[in-house]
């Protein structure tokens, strides 16, 4: 091998390390969001690298993260020294959109605000994993109607032929 390959060889691996290294310095004081869409009643995943959030730790060692796409009460724990994790689930009532996923006490990093998105897409067909069915909120008004029209149909179509087979039995 020539000494200009072995030089070449040589500078590569550092440029690869830094390239491999180079997303997890660009999330450092960011709130990630993982997926990034999801359907309605879906799980997402919170992480950021933020060493600033030990001063806004609750007592539970918590930091809480809210979004108008967020069923319940989100909290962050520690996953390392700076890395701070939660796991989420998306709302099962909440319109299709993207919505802010910010923290419940203004944080920064670098002078920047420190917040994520979080898109919801439409959901395919059906009902959406983790979302009770329609039917669990009580039938709808029209089918309540139209079941009680249904029944009342039937009540006189029975109360008529009783009275015929009675007037047939007569005669």
């Amino acid at each position: 091998m020539s000494r200009v390959l072995r030089a070449c060889g040589g500078l590569a691996w550092p440029a690869m390390v830094l390239l491999a290294a180079a997303p997890a310095q660009a999330d450092t004081g960011g709130l990630d969001v993982s997926p990034r869409a999801v359907e309605r009643g879906g799980r997402v995943t919170l992480s950021t690298l933020n060493p600033g959030l030990l001063a806004l730790t609750d007592s539970g060692g918590g930091v809480a993260v809210t979004s108008p796409a967020f069923a319940g009460e989100v909290r962050l724990a520690p996953a390392g020294k700076t890395a701070w994790e939660a796991e989420a689930t998306v709302r099962c009532d909440v319109d299709p959109g993207t919505y802010p996923v910010e923290f419940e006490a203004p944080v920064e990093f670098d002078g920047k605000p420190v917040e994520g998105r979080v898109r919801v897409r439409a959901d395919r067909a059906g009902v959406p994993e983790g979302c009770p069915a329609p039917e669990a909120f009580g039938a709808p008004p029209v089918l309540a109607l139209t079941g009680g029209a249904a029944g009342a149909l039937t009540a006189a179509g029975l109360a008529a032929w009783v009275a015929m087979r009675r007037r047939s039995a007569r005669h």
